[in-house]
């Protein structure tokens, strides 16, 4: 079943992408900011928009069908609980990184209020129509459409993380590269003070 081999395939990625954030010890990082920064947009964005995808295919099929079995509605239940999760989680660090560095909220905090909400317009939209509906009606094209908007704007809301946190580690960078260069004038210049 190519659904199954798509969710082996993401999980694959999901655990190299989790190797990489390890091997570089971005899981690590020592400032408040670039740490939730890091959080938000490489641990939990990912497994987030993943989550609406599978809701947005399985919710298709549904829909299609015009007929949602129990199974069927356990499992879609399942992935939007664990959107809701991912999202609550992924929020909760970009607030903690704007409360750490305020500097980043202009650039996140609209594309962050705009992924939450339609985030959970959609995952409302598949309880309502699929999970405790009566009958099943709605549109598949519509819903189709209205989750991939919400996942395009959780990738939008990505990229001016993945942004705001390439503009904090280029910063830091450029700060150890002045302390060295401060610290080589201070030794320079005491060298030449012992050498008087």
């Amino acid at each position: 079943d190519s659904f199954t081999e798509h969710a082996e395939l993401i999980k694959q990625l999901l655990t190299i992408n989790g190797l990489l954030v390890d091997r570089f010890q971005l899981s690590i990082d020592p400032a408040f900011d670039s740490y939730n920064l890091i959080d938000a947009s490489i641990n939990q964005l990912p497994i987030l928009t993943e989550a609406l995808g599978r809701i947005r295919a399985r919710g298709a099929a549904v829909l299609s069908a015009k007929n949602a079995t129990l199974q069927e509605r356990a499992s879609i239940v399942a992935l939007i609980e664990k959107a809701n999760e991912r999202s609550e989680a992924m929020h909760g660090a970009l607030a903690k990184a704007i409360l750490a560095n305020n500097s980043i909220k202009p650039k996140i905090d609209g594309h962050a209020k705009t992924a939450l909400e339609s985030a959970d317009k959609v995952l409302k939209l598949a309880d309502v129509n699929i999970v405790n509906a009566e009958t099943i009606e709605f549109s598949p094209i519509d819903y189709v459409a209205q989750v991939t908007q919400a996942i395009d704007d959780q990738l939008k809301l990505n990229a001016v993380a993945m942004d705001a946190l390439q503009d904090i580690l280029h910063a830091r960078l450029s700060n150890q590269k002045n302390n060295q260069y401060a610290l080589l004038f201070a030794i320079f210049s005491l060298s030449l003070f012992a050498a008087w």
